[in-house]
Formats: structure tokens, C-alpha cells, sequence
């Protein structure tokens, strides 16, 4: 019940981009009781840096339903990888080159024959296209089926360039699965050095070191996985609010 708000017409569109930027400033910069909660504290600190940086500003990370996002018994690494591949798993709702897709595709060309690339959420346009390296798989509604291709990665891969805390990132760990991420945004702050690993945006040639001479098996980082992932439960994280 702010008389500001109500100032202004909820079908203001904004085709004067500074006018309406000046609006939202003095709309948000005139609530006397705001507090702002972001995600990750990447975004906290960009915050820090506009004009809201007086604003309350709390951090409180987005949670998951563990009782869903589980290991999930499945044969998809058996369908995948018969001679015994290592599985890299990608996972969005819609691919474009800023979550990676190119980059994936770079990979492929040179990562050899002891890895599979599956990426989920491609559509029907996309995987005509794909390289044969990559198995191509469309959205899928099913968090259970999705639980089972987190489950069935050797290791999660988010390749975006622009996020701000990528749940798949806990998606993956909460299914005993380890997360190699860009440093990009807020998703390097969802895993510790126990289970995952961050390379800088585009670094290709560190990703490809990393799996071929770091990247354990699969048990090696589960206990450590679950552990972290038990922090985003999403009951607690609805609690802290």
C-alpha cells in the first residue's frame, strides 16, 4: 500500500528507456521499509554498486526439494556410454550460445572417444545439428527422469556466461553428482572445493585438463556432493525468510 506505487500506471511500458529507469529509480529509492533478499552474493554485491546500495540487502540462496532431486537408480550410462565413457552432462530449459552451447560443441570436436556429452532441454532443430559426440535430448517435465540424468553424469557441466545461481548446480550435487561451472555470476558460490571445480568463461582447454587428468570417479565425490546439497534444503532456505 505505497501511494508512489500507485502514482504510476502498472501498464507503463517503458519505450523511454532513461525515463523509465529515472521512474523505477524514484519508485524503489522512495519505499522506506524495502528490503531486497538476492540469491547469491554475487548479486548482493551488485546491488552494493546501484543506486540501492542503502537498501537492506539480505542473501538467502534458492532451495531444492531433496525428497526429488535424490540419486535415482536409472540405466542411462549403460545406454550411453556401453564401453564404459565417462558421461558430461548439461542441463537447461533453452540453449543459446550465452548457456553454452557453442562451447559444448567446441569441446566435443576434441574431448576423445572416452567421454560422452548429453545435453537436456535441446530442441528438435538443435539436436539435427549436434555433432555425434553429443547425445541430444529434449525438455523433459519429469523431475524424476531428470533426477536420473543427474544422477548417471560422471560430471555436471554449466557452461553459461550469464547466471545468477543456477539450481541445476545444486540439482546435480543433490543427485551425488559433482559440477564443473564458469565463474560466472553466482554459480562458482553453490559448490566448495570438495565437489566441484570452476574454470574461467570460454577456457575450453581448462575444462578438457580438468576431466582428463583431475576428474575422480564418481564415488569419490558422492558423500561430499550430498553433504553440500543438504545446506539448500529447501524447507530451510524457506525458513530463513
Amino acid at each position: 500500500d505505497c501511494p508512489k506505487l500507485r502514482a504510476y500506471p502498472a501498464t507503463y511500458t517503458g519505450r523511454n528507456v532513461a525515463g523509465n529507469f529515472q521512474k523505477k529509480k524514484e519508485l524503489f529509492s522512495g519505499l522506506e521499509k524495502l528490503t531486497i533478499i538476492t540469491p547469491s552474493k554475487w548479486l548482493k554485491e551488485q546491488i552494493r554498486k546501484s543506486f540501492l546500495k542503502d537498501t537492506k540487502v539480505l542473501n538467502i540462496p534458492n532451495g531444492i526439494d531433496l525428497e526429488l532431486f535424490k540419486p535415482t537408480e536409472n540405466t542411462i550410462k549403460e545406454k550411453f556410454c556401453p564401453n564404459g565413457e565417462k558421461l558430461l552432462l548439461g542441463v537447461t530449459s533453452i540453449w543459446t550460445k550465452n548457456k553454452g552451447l557453442y562451447d559444448f560443441i567446441k569441446l566435443a570436436e576434441t574431448i576423445g572417444d572416452e567421454f560422452v556429452i548429453c545435453l537436456v532441454g535441446l530442441n528438435k532443430k538443435q539436436i539435427k545439428k549436434l555433432p555425434k559426440n553429443i547425445v541430444g535430448i529434449e525438455k523433459t517435465e519429469s523431475i524424476s527422469q531428470l533426477a536420473e540424468y543427474y544422477t548417471a553424469a560422471d560430471l555436471f557441466l554449466n557452461l553459461t556466461y550469464e547466471d545468477t545461481f543456477p539450481t541445476t548446480n545444486i540439482e546435480a550435487i543433490a543427485c551425488g553428482t559433482p559440477v564443473l561451472t564458469y565463474r560466472t555470476g553466482g554459480s562458482p558460490e553453490i559448490i566448495n572445493e570438495a565437489c566441484g571445480f570452476v574454470v574461467e568463461k570460454g577456457d575450453i582447454e581448462g575444462i578438457k585438463n580438468y576431466v582428463r587428468t583431475q576428474l575422480q570417479d564418481k564415488a569419490f565425490y558422492e558423500n561430499e556432493c550430498l553433504k553440500r546439497a543438504a545446506e539448500f534444503r529447501k524447507e530451510d532456505c524457506y525458513q530463513r525468510y
